[in-house]
């Protein structure tokens, strides 16, 4: 078992790439602490050493990140019913133990993906159960086409994984900060969540030629880290900036008549565009002035700053291409 930040990318990147499967689990740092103890040597780190072992499975947790509440842990095997079996004996220890539970229970999560969103189970949800403290709730992590692929057309695929394994699923409707990945709550006991990881698995999810690149799923992977805007719904204090310097010339294009080109940037990207006055950059040695591009959300600033740089190279295309169809004219009447 590894809580190294290295081998967590190298273990993720391998599971897109080669026939490693994997189960990846989003944790709270209180489920992870649960599972590790408060020392890597401690009983439960102990524990999912020896789940390594007896399942032949290889568990890599992300590292704590200051400022997050979350972590990640991957459970990744060249066979997938050892993926399975490992993941259904972790998820027991979340179940049993009645202070645990209610640990569990009364956690207040910030973040708002943590947020189980499913009811709480009892044992008249479920056909198999009898004991209501067996059932527990896990947030697999898959990308927004894997999830896709499990809802299934009108959602027949969802509903045969619950049917068939006796379990409750609800996908997250959004992605997690600056991923493509999705949260997919699953409800049941532990062997019947593993069982359903492991139908999901033997699912048609195969990236296609417009979303792929050399056979290897091109959306963005979720790790654990501080994206300020994104930590609660009701965050809006964090601030992204970003600085791009625009020739003097191509100001007035990029402008727009009576400013409708960049009002119409601002309000797609929902950022705040500045524009510098042009006394102020008179006194520069470079004839530039500076658009500062402001933002709750870093993509969003990261959005509006690739579309204004667009916007240049498509002004610079055209003046240049309007020249060189005058050269021939003023060649000619000369």
């Amino acid at each position: 078992m590894s809580s190294s930040p290295s081998k967590f990318i190298e273990s993720t990147e391998n599971s897109k790439g080669h026939a490693t499967f994997s189960a990846r689990v989003l944790l709270s740092l209180l489920e992870a602490e649960i599972l590790v103890g408060t020392e890597d040597c401690g009983s439960v780190g102990t524990f999912l050493k020896d789940v390594e072992t007896q399942k032949n499975a290889n568990l890599v947790f992300s590292e704590v990140k200051e400022g997050c509440s979350d972590r990640v842990l991957v459970v990744e095997s060249e066979d997938a019913r050892n993926v399975c079996e490992a993941l259904a004996k972790i998820l027991e220890c979340f179940t049993g133990d009645d202070e645990i539970m209610e640990k569990l229970l009364q956690n207040d999560h910030k973040f708002h993906f943590l947020k189980i969103l499913l009811p709480t189970p009892t044992e008249s949800d479920f056909e198999k159960v009898t004991n209501k403290n067996k059932l527990t709730t896990v947030r697999l992590l898959f990308s927004n086409s894997e999830t896709s692929a499990i809802i299934g057309k009108n959602g027949a695929v969802i509903k045969k994984l619950m049917d068939d394994n006796d379990v409750r699923i609800l996908a997250s409707k959004h992605c997690l900060p600056d991923s493509e990945d999705r949260v997919l709550e699953v409800q049941g006991l532990p062997l019947s969540i593993g069982q359903t990881w492991l139908q999901i698995s033997q699912l048609d999810m195969e990236p296609t030629s417009e979303d792929s690149s050399n056979g290897k799923r091109s959306e963005r992977m979720y790790f654990p880290h501080l994206a300020k805007a994104l930590r609660g719904s009701n965050d809006r204090s964090a601030e992204f900036k970003s600085t791009v310097m625009i020739p003097e010339e191509f100001v007035g294009a990029l402008v727009g008549r009576g400013g409708n080109r960049i009002a119409n940037l601002r309000k797609y990207t929902k950022t705040k565009i500045l524009i510098e006055n042009q006394d102020n950059a008179k006194g520069k040695s470079t004839q530039e002035r500076t658009f500062t591009i402001v933002g709750n959300l870093e993509r969003n600033v990261q959005i509006a700053e690739k579309m204004l740089f667009n916007n240049l190279k498509t002004e610079r295309e055209r003046r240049q291409s309007y020249s060189s169809e005058k050269s021939p004219e003023i060649s000619s009447s000369s």
